[in-house]
């Protein structure tokens, strides 16, 4: 028998969700999946609309393109490291949009896995905001 404290059951209709914009807001993300060896093997219409890059231009290319700045090699692999021990990471990255935009992007790198073959990270995010 369920507690108060566990609300009701759940039933048809929308998940609840912790984040205010709700569920449907949060598939407007941009998200990518990103191969061990930091090729983009995966690109959304999210991901697009953030940073100007259609997949076919992004698909197969290094996801290193997007920053920014340099790449900080030891940053990169402290946060592989800390996803192929089940963890993720979650941080605010500058990245470059197609227009040479700076954008601040708060993103979040899921714990890795395997997809048809390859190590794969999946990279969510969305643009920082003022608040």
């Amino acid at each position: 028998m369920a507690s108060a404290d566990e609300g009701p059951p759940a039933g048809p209709g929308p998940l609840p969700s912790a984040d205010p914009r709700g569920p449907v807001q949060l598939s407007d993300d941009a998200v990518a999946v990103i191969a061990g060896d930091g090729t983009v093997i995966g690109w959304t219409r999210g991901a697009e609309a953030l940073l100007g890059y259609p997949a076919v231009e992004m698909v197969g290319r290094p996801a290193a393109l997007l920053l920014a700045g340099s790449p900080d090699p030891r940053r990169t692999a402290a946060i592989a490291v800390r996803s192929r021990g089940g963890s993720g990471w979650s941080g605010l990255i500058t990245l470059r949009a197609r227009d040479d935009r700076q954008i601040d992007v708060d993103v979040r790198v899921s714990a890795s896995f395997l997809i048809t073959g390859r190590e794969g990270f999946l990279v969510s995010g969305r643009e920082r905001t003022p608040q």
